[in-house]
């Protein structure tokens, strides 16, 4: 797992060194996904330190979350697991929360991704 989260870090693009930073240290504990407040935390600074870096860079801790999220979601949703299954290893309770933010990243559903992406 630690391999294809490398590989996910890598398809990324990179925008700075702190996005760089947090994409890491997201992808660091497979299945688990750190608040900004335990990001900072890691970084050593305080969470509005953060916000104000990320601010900077021209985005924000959530949407790197939703990146990366959906990044893995994609990588599953090529695999045979339930989309159930996936919506709970990306930390969603409900399959339809999210199924909704899957549309919202990509503009399809997880069920027609895996249709064109099999």
């Amino acid at each position: 797992c630690l391999d294809e989260c490398k590989k996910i870090i890598g398809r990324l693009k990179q925008r700075s060194e702190i996005v760089s930073q947090i994409r890491e240290i997201i992808l660091a504990e497979p299945g688990y996904f750190p608040t900004a407040t335990e990001v900072a935390q890691t970084l050593e600074c305080t969470t509005r330190t953060l916000r104000r870096k990320l601010s900077n860079d021209g985005t924000n801790y959530q949407a790197i979350l939703n990146e990366i999220r959906s990044e893995i979601a994609k990588d599953y949703l090529k695999s045979s697991l339930p989309i159930e299954q996936i919506a709970g290893m990306l930390g969603f309770s409900e399959a339809s929360a999210f199924s909704n933010a899957f549309k919202t990243w990509e503009s399809i559903s997880p069920k027609d991704y895996r249709l064109n992406n099999r």
